[in-house]
């Protein structure tokens, strides 16, 4: 009796062709997200979290950096809060020239402060230093001096008026705040120019 030759695939055995060493795995259904090595996915989560935090410190950081140099105490006056520079020649705020030494007969001045010579002379100084020309006058009563604005008012209460008293009043807090100032200028008043009377010249 003749015995049957066994085929190839017999004597090969089943497991031809393929790692026996493992078990084979089915490929991913359509659509499937592939799974990222053990770990990787965590490290890099932190990583990217840890960046962007970075980024954003930093960002915060240059943002204050630079308004912080913006910020010059010793530059001149360039819009009260809320304007930007340039408005106050635009708006009728500032002087867009500037004004005489001498007062017109009749117009509305304000009258700023009384003090000392020398504390008269630094403001005047420091409203000059932000484009508001005044003057110190001195008074016939003592040794006080009155500074007067030098922008004339036909009308004390015209809207002029009520902006230049405005800005007046921001710059008189600056004044006491930066610069050691007596006052804040809070007891500022239009009064009407009248030459030859006391106190006036």
């Amino acid at each position: 009796m003749r015995r049957r030759r066994a085929t190839p695939f017999e004597v090969m055995g089943p497991t031809f062709g393929k790692d026996s060493s493992r078990a084979v795995e089915a490929p991913p259904a359509p659509g499937a997200s592939l799974p990222s090595p053990r770990g990787w996915s965590r490290r890099v989560q932190l990583a990217v979290a840890g960046a962007l935090a970075g980024l954003i410190v930093l960002a915060g950081s240059l943002f204050v950096g630079v308004q912080s140099e913006a910020i010059d105490l010793g530059e001149p006056w360039r819009g009260p809060p809320g304007r930007g520079a340039g408005a106050a020649s635009a708006g009728g705020v500032g002087d867009p020239k500037p004004a005489n030494a001498s007062r017109e007969a009749g117009l509305y001045y304000f009258v700023l402060a009384e003090y000392t010579p020398r504390e008269a002379r630094r403001l005047v100084a420091f409203l000059a230093s932000n484009g508001i020309d005044a003057k110190a006058v001195p008074q016939k009563n003592g040794g006080f001096h009155r500074v007067v604005a030098l922008r004339g008012f036909e009308r004390p209460n015209s809207d002029a008026a009520e902006r230049r008293r405005t800005l007046l009043s921001w710059l008189g807090r600056r004044w006491h705040d930066l610069r050691d100032g007596p006052s804040t200028l809070a007891s500022m008043h239009l009064e009407q120019y009248r030459p030859g009377e006391t106190g006036t010249k």
